[in-house]
């Protein structure tokens, strides 16, 4: 026997006049679901009467609209195991709950990063693990983006028509109305159970087109920026072979200026491999464009040559810029991002000769870009910071201290 329902997975939805936002019009195609919202508690608007539907939803917020009245009991105190969500904080025990229930995760095991905006991949991984057993039809996860974290999510959320006008990527961080709409979409489908499963029958979306390529265009290649064998990204280097048995060569994805997804490598050391590799998960989940991402090889170990191709780097065993020893980039320790447009500058002189530091800009480094606050949380510390000189690229963290034979710190 089959028994079809309107699924209300997160409120129930009783008949409420909102009375209208002033920066929503009735007739505007975001007021229902709005509405929809309000009424369910789900979310409010500001006392000035405004609902600010283009402001964005940051990850703080998105679970605590997501656990709503569900919070465990062992949660009330707030504790979890990330250390930036302190139990004193209000959002403490929904992010508590969400990770204890298998919801949430952080962006690593200790970090959760709440003020960060929510993105759509996130999204739809917390509500596909909210709701394990919502089954829709046609749902189907491309062969092309298997291996990455978001695609069954997205996959999911695709066929439940959940996919808001606006977000044409997978990394697009969602606003309060785009939201909104997500919940909406699950929350209001028509289902049947079957099979140990709820099948979508009718979605609240019938005319949404958006499908999973609208966001993750599997036609569209990967543009390959280096793709070396590790003999190849050491040739030619001067590092004694106990250094270089310490580096690890890894791939690493990004967005590119040119709006395309790219696929680099970066050598650092073994023990840099995690921190480098979810510094770029942080900035590919962001949208932060990066020129390149390729090995020091490539350039004849030519700092000079990298800086002025824009190219992101780290391994490079040569002396330190202005000093006589061996530089952080010598063992691994160190990574430059956007080199030409987060510029070194020290008195009158800028490396690479041209290159500029217009905080705003895309691809430029700043305490609030999601590749500083990765690194920096993990202990890293940033050359932008530095009375002088200043070196807006230049990331790096020690993990032991060398000293060279005259006695000078090789860092």
């Amino acid at each position: 026997m089959r028994i079809v329902f309107l699924l209300s997975l997160l409120a129930p939805v009783v008949a409420v006049a909102t009375g209208g936002f002033s920066d929503m019009p009735e007739r505007s195609p975001l007021a229902e679901p709005i509405k929809w919202a309000v009424a369910t508690g789900i979310v409010d608007g500001y006392p000035d009467g405004t609902f600010r539907p283009d402001e964005s939803v940051n990850r703080a917020e998105a679970v605590k609209m997501l656990i709503g009245e569900n919070v465990l009991a062992v949660c009330q105190s707030g504790e979890t195991p990330f250390y930036d969500v302190p139990a004193t904080e209000w959002y403490a025990k929904y992010v508590c709950t969400a990770q204890r229930e298998g919801i949430a995760q952080g962006r690593s095991a200790t970090e959760f990063v709440p003020t960060d905006g929510v993105t759509f991949a996130e999204v739809s991984a917390l509500l596909r693990r909210q709701h394990p057993n919502l089954a829709p039809t046609g749902y189907r996860v491309p062969g092309t983006c298997q291996t990455r974290w978001w695609c069954d999510g997205t996959a999911w959320l695709a066929a439940l028509g959940g996919i808001p006008e606006g977000v044409n990527s997978v990394h697009k961080k969602l606003t309060r109305a785009q939201f909104v709409i997500i919940l909406q979409a699950i929350s209001e489908g028509e289902y049947t159970y079957e099979d140990g499963a709820l099948r979508l029958v009718k979605s609240p979306n019938p005319n949404s087109t958006k499908t999973l390529e609208s966001v993750y265009p599997s036609s569209m290649p990967t543009v390959v920026d280096s793709h070396l064998t590790f003999a190849q990204a050491t040739e030619g280097s001067a590092a004694p072979e106990d250094v270089l048995a310490t580096q690890r060569l890894i791939s690493v994805e990004y967005i590119g200026f040119d709006g395309a997804r790219h696929v680099g490598q970066i050598m650092v050391h073994e023990a840099l491999v995690d921190d480098t590799a979810a510094a770029f998960e942080a900035a590919l989940a962001e949208g932060f464009p990066i020129e390149a991402v390729i090995p020091a090889s490539e350039f004849d170990w030519s700092d000079d040559a990298i800086m002025a191709a824009n190219v992101s780097s780290a391994f490079n065993y040569r002396p330190a810029t202005g000093l006589g020893w061996i530089s952080h980039h010598g063992y691994g320790f160190a990574v430059d991002v956007n080199p030409r447009i987060n510029a070194y500058f020290s008195g009158q002189t800028v490396l690479p000769p041209g290159g500029t530091y217009i905080p705003g800009d895309p691809g430029v480094i700043t305490p609030d870009s999601a590749f500083y606050r990765a690194l920096v949380n993990r202990g890293w510390s940033w050359g932008g910071h530095w009375s002088t000189p200043k070196d807006y690229h230049h990331f790096q963290k020690l993990i032991y201290d060398t000293v060279s034979a005259d006695g000078y710190e090789t860092f």
